[in-house]
């Protein structure tokens, strides 16, 4: 019998020298970015709390820091007086900390720490150059004017002399250290803010008792010359009656889904808190289980299905307001959600802390990629897409209100044409936190049954509720009832019938004043 090949037995083969020096090769590189890496560490967001909350060395007011972090609602920020540690009952961990700023006198911030960009001007860690420490700042003439209350001035000086030159030269200096490496401070513009106000984002009417200029439906002209300029236009809708039957008709539907929802949970073996309907004057019932959703935004778990919500964006009223603007009679409906914010402040058997959790808001934001909304339109792909908010109870400045930059579009071509670098979200986008935009932005208080209308192009977002009251809306839209608007919006009537045909009848709720030609054309149920 032939003998068995040794397994072991391998035949010699002559060793890669080159392959073996180019692996230690790259082993060196490797260690060498390690090491570049290394010496650009970052001081920990621990670290920065500490330092600003025991060194009083440090001659910051703590009641004008702020810590910037993110959560499941987004980009958030709180005064660091109010933040509390996870080792103390907070529910942020430190690591979700992405900056920490000092406000100025005049409103802007000063980029104490960014994670991002990796200044650090407290220990000086990071790539931070040792100008750009805070105590140099500090005493730098441009600050001190600030905090004193002048402004810089950045236009021609009259009777200069070499000491004026030189104070120039070093405002000039802060002003390239703050723009390059944090964009907190706004010295750099050759515009003030008032002119940028002027020229760019001219304020949207007020009137004396704190709320803004709306009108009639049927004053066509004057609202539509003010959204065209300003991109929004706040029109009177909704009377008194018809807000507190769909708020009655809310709170109905919501009690109905969280017991629905907690019966479901109920075989779990978990232990199960009593469902109370929520009442729009009772804080008691305000509490996490008597909602659908208590996790997310909304609170709701679903868009809005009672039919009060159906009657409002299906209305001859809703479909006139849309037909107008658009100049165009054949529109399909949103169903969309309902919008609630809690009341946070002095309220009754509350447990401050808890209320104190429900204070959130929406960051300045765009529902479509506006580099690809400004292309659509260019190209004529697109005409404008215009969305709405109904305000169903009084949202004063403390109750929160819808926060927008009037006349937005018109700088929208040019803004995407410097941030071409953040196009990241191909259905949306979020202003990055720096941005200085925000500062322009402006609030919209609204009377209850009043609806605000704005251009998918305007940057918009909603203030936190410091008020013991609700702020509550309904979210309305239409759109052209073609194929490319429809499948761009998620909450289109189609993609939403469809997706919940096993749980809602649509049946029921197209009954008595539903039943029309008009609703079913608007819901996409029948063709124009």
């Amino acid at each position: 019998m032939p003998r068995k090949k040794n397994p072991y037995d391998n035949p010699w083969v002559k060793p890669d020298y080159h392959s073996q020096n180019k692996q230690l090769k790259n082993e060196e590189n490797e260690d060498d970015a390690l090491q570049a890496k290394r010496s650009v560490k970052l001081r920990s967001s621990l670290d920065i709390y500490h330092r600003l909350m025991h060194d009083a060395t440090l001659g910051v007011d703590l009641n004008q820091v702020m810590i910037g972090y993110t959560d499941m609602f987004g980009d958030q920020e709180i005064c660091i007086l109010e933040w509390t540690l996870i080792d103390k009952g907070g529910d942020i961990p430190m690591h979700h900390i992405e900056y920490f700023a000092f406000i100025l006198n005049n409103g802007n911030k000063l980029i104490l720490w960014d994670r991002r960009t990796k200044l650090d001007r407290l220990y000086g860690s990071g790539v931070t150059r040792p100008e750009q420490r805070l105590d140099d700042i500090l005493r730098s003439a441009a600050i001190q004017r600030i905090q004193s209350g002048s402004t810089p001035t950045l236009g021609p000086i009259v009777n200069k002399t070499a000491a004026d030159d030189d104070e120039k030269k070093q405002d000039n200096d802060i002003n390239t250290q703050t723009a390059v490496y944090d964009h907190s401070l706004t010295l750099t513009t050759t515009l003030h803010k008032n002119d940028m106000i002027t020229k760019f984002f001219p304020r949207y009417p007020t009137t004396d008792d704190g709320f803004v200029q709306s009108f009639n439906i049927n004053d066509t002209q004057q609202w539509l010359k003010c959204l065209n300029h300003y991109g929004l236009v706040v029109l009177k809708v909704l009377s008194d009656a018809e807000v507190d039957k769909t708020v009655q008709s809310m709170f109905d539907e919501l009690y109905c889904r969280a017991s629905e929802l907690h019966a479901s949970q109920a075989h779990t073996g978990s232990p199960q808190q009593n469902i109370q309907r929520v009442e729009v004057d009772n804080p008691v019932t305000w509490l996490n289980h008597n909602w659908p959703n208590p996790k997310k935004r909304f609170l709701t778990k679903r868009p809005a299905f009672s039919k009060q919500a159906f009657v409002n964006r299906c209305s001859t009223k809703m479909y006139f307001i849309f037909k107008t603007i658009y100049n165009h009679a054949k529109l399909n409906v949103s169903i969309d959600n309902y919008g609630i914010s809690r009341g946070t402040k002095n309220l009754k058997n509350v447990d401050p802390k808890m209320a104190e959790k429900w204070r959130h808001c929406l960051e300045p934001h765009w529902d479509i990629n506006p580099w690809k909304y400004i292309h659509w339109l260019k190209c004529g792909h697109y005409s404008y897409i215009y969305q709405g908010a109904l305000a169903l109870s009084e949202q004063r400045i403390v109750d929160g209100t819808h926060l927008t930059l009037p006349g937005c579009m018109n700088f929208l071509p040019k803004w995407c044409e410097l941030n071409e670098k953040e196009n990241r979200n191909p259905h949306r986008h979020t202003l990055a936190a720096d941005d200085k935009l925000k500062k322009y932005m402006q609030a919209i208080p609204l009377r209850k049954g009043e609806m605000v209308i704005w251009n998918y192009g305007q940057l918009h977002a909603n203030t936190k509720n410091f008020s013991p009251r609700m702020r509550l809306s309904q979210y309305i839209r239409m759109y052209p009832s073609q194929q490319k608007y429809i499948k761009r919006d998620h909450y289109s009537a189609q993609a939403i019938l469809q997706q919940y045909k096993r749980d809602i009848d649509m049946t029921k709720i197209l009954r008595d004043e539903l039943n029309n030609e008009l609703t079913f054309k608007l819901l996409g149920m029948k063709q124009w």
